[in-house]
């Protein structure tokens, strides 16, 4: 009995487990059918698939993220402008003194350049030599000066014209030197006459076939247009000599033989009947130096005989009155300039601030007298007026004139004024 009823409570369980079983079948059918309808119609839901945020591996992937933006961020703010550079060497000359080469130069040829006429001087001038040159060349060169030899030299002056380098040590040095000649002998030999001398004419009267024309040195200058006949100023040796009782000047010269030399010689009668002749020469010589590493100078090629630059040729910018300054200007301009160059030599740096923008004109503090102007060109530049003129002064002690160029621009405001000057 007991057993049966068992069996009948065990049919209703799997009864109402069937019952729900069936309940479930159909809501799932419903729910089926119901998506099915709302995909036919197009309002069902795509399905997503969902990725959990707490994964080790998107932690480390949005971190990546997240440093990456946050890098890209600071370096556009802090990166360097990356425009293309292109650089460009600059090679500076390097200035090279030159002092104690120029001065072992001047000591050489101040040896090199005089003697005298006896013996002992003259193997004491060989001995110094070795001091400057190789024994094989200062011997070489001791013999130029021949027993025999009627002249002693005095060097009076030395002065160094140009230092080339040759590279390896090596330097090329030209200069001048000033020599005073003398040699005493008979009236026959060493007496001296104007028409004697040769015509030395300059290369442009060459050309045109005139050789009527000298060319007239000193040291210190040159004169030109004199003739021969012309040529009778006594240099200041000679005059010197002339004081003598025991002397009487007999002629003097002075020419020039082409740029390298220059002659002024002098010819004196002696008590005795000999003559002394006194010539100074200008000569211009190249050399060649070794100096090694410590400093130590060589003299390794003889005195070379060269000549100096000659003149260039230039042709310098014209100025001239152009007609874009009218006549009313022209005047006031004038005006102001004979004002302020009539007290530019005296003027002080306040003075010359109301003539001039400060720093434009120098304050030369001479003993100037004005003269005028000469040869004054007033022209247009843009807006300001440009003048070119000659200013003549009187210098109260070397009592000579002296003439001034300047190139000025000038502006009007209240008054005119130099703003600018060349």
């Amino acid at each position: 009995m007991r057993k049966n009823k068992e069996k009948v409570v065990r049919e209703e369980s799997g009864s109402k487990n069937s019952g729900w079983k069936v309940v479930l079948e159909k809501v799932k059918v419903y729910r089926e059918k119901k998506h099915q309808e709302r995909v036919d119609s197009g309002d069902a839901e795509l399905p997503v698939l969902r990725v959990g945020t707490n994964k080790r591996a998107v932690r480390i992937l949005w971190g990546l993220m997240i440093a990456s933006l946050a890098f890209g961020i600071y370096k556009n703010f802090t990166a360097v402008d990356t425009n293309t550079v292109h650089e460009r060497m600059v090679v500076e000359a390097k200035v090279q003194d030159t002092n104690e080469l120029e001065n072992f130069v001047e000591r050489f040829a101040y040896i090199y350049h005089a003697w005298a006429t006896d013996q002992n001087a003259r193997s004491e001038r060989q001995e110094l030599l070795k001091s400057y040159m190789s024994d094989a060349l200062a011997g070489l060169n001791g013999m130029v000066i021949g027993t025999d030899c009627p002249t002693s030299s005095q060097v009076l002056d030395v002065r160094i014209c140009k230092v080339a380098d040759l590279g390896d040590n090596a330097y090329r040095v030209r200069y001048m030197v000033k020599q005073l000649l003398t040699e005493t002998g008979s009236d026959e030999t060493a007496s001296i006459s104007k028409k004697e001398l040769p015509v030395v004419a300059t290369s442009q009267q060459m050309e045109e076939g005139d050789s009527s024309t000298v060319v007239v040195d000193d040291f210190e200058g040159t004169q030109t247009g004199e003739t021969a006949e012309d040529v009778t100023e006594q240099p200041e040796l000679g005059t010197e000599l002339s004081d003598s009782a025991d002397a009487d000047v007999d002629a003097e010269v002075k020419t020039s033989y082409g740029d390298a030399v220059t002659l002024s010689t002098e010819t004196v009668r002696n008590e005795d009947g000999s003559v002394t002749t006194n010539t100074t020469r200008q000569s211009y010589f190249e050399i060649e130096v070794y100096v090694d590493e410590a400093g130590g100078m060589v003299v390794v090629t003889s005195p070379t005989s060269c000549g100096v630059p000659g003149k260039a040729d230039y042709n310098g910018k014209e100025y001239q009155t152009d007609g874009t300054v009218d006549s009313a200007s022209m005047l006031q301009i004038e005006d102001f300039l004979n004002t302020f160059f009539g007290m530019y030599p005296t003027a002080t740096e306040k003075e010359l601030a109301y003539y001039a923008v400060p720093g434009t004109m120098d304050v030369i503090g001479a003993d100037y007298v004005y003269d005028g102007l000469y040869d004054a060109t007033y022209y247009k530049e843009d807006d300001q007026i440009m003048a070119h003129v000659y200013v003549k002064y009187l210098d109260q002690v070397a009592k000579v004139t002296e003439i001034s160029e300047y190139t000025l621009t000038l502006e009007k405001g209240d008054n005119w004024r130099i703003v600018a000057a060349e």
